[in-house]
């Protein structure tokens, strides 16, 4: 019993959140709309831990805007769905390409998706930036519910 007690602790500062359950896992839909000289991208169902800290670069490379969407800090011992969204702001009118680039947290995989958003002439010229981050809550991707009991490692499922 005593091996026990002392190897519980142990584990408690080595276990690592469990990634997504194939049952739940999120979606990672991307998408984006035009709004004048702006691309709204919207990422919903993106499994990051629940209490993310998130970066959105923004660079034109060749001639294609690439977005790389980054989770900086996970201040949470868990996981969870949300749906994010960022705009990439003052772009010249014209055909673009987009690549959105974010790593997948469930299979640790760099993902990107492209689109080729069109700009309309609103007599704008190029001045690129990016918007804020909006972030819904954490939600159950299998029901959509929001605040969802999060999802732990393996502490919890030891004490379960």
């Amino acid at each position: 019993m005593r091996r026990l007690l002392i190897a519980l602790p142990l584990l408690a500062l080595t276990a690592a959140p469990s990634p997504a359950p194939a049952e739940t896992a999120c979606l990672d839909d991307i998408f984006i709309t035009v709004q004048g000289a702006d691309v709204l991208i919207d990422h919903t169902g993106a499994w990051y831990n629940c209490c993310p800290e998130m970066r959105y670069d923004v660079t034109l490379v060749d001639g294609t805007i690439v977005v790389v969407e980054t989770e900086v800090e996970g201040l949470c011992d868990c996981y969870c769905c949300f749906d994010l969204q960022t705009t990439v702001t003052g772009l010249a009118p014209g055909e673009w390409l987009l690549d959105f680039t974010w790593l997948d947290d469930a299979s640790g995989v760099w993902e990107t998706r492209s689109f080729a958003p069109t700009i309309p002439d609103l007599g704008q010229d190029l001045d690129l930036g990016k918007g804020d981050l909006v972030r819904g809550p954490c939600y159950d991707p299998s029901t959509g519910v929001p605040d969802r009991v999060p999802t732990w490692g393996a502490v919890k499922v030891i004490f379960d």
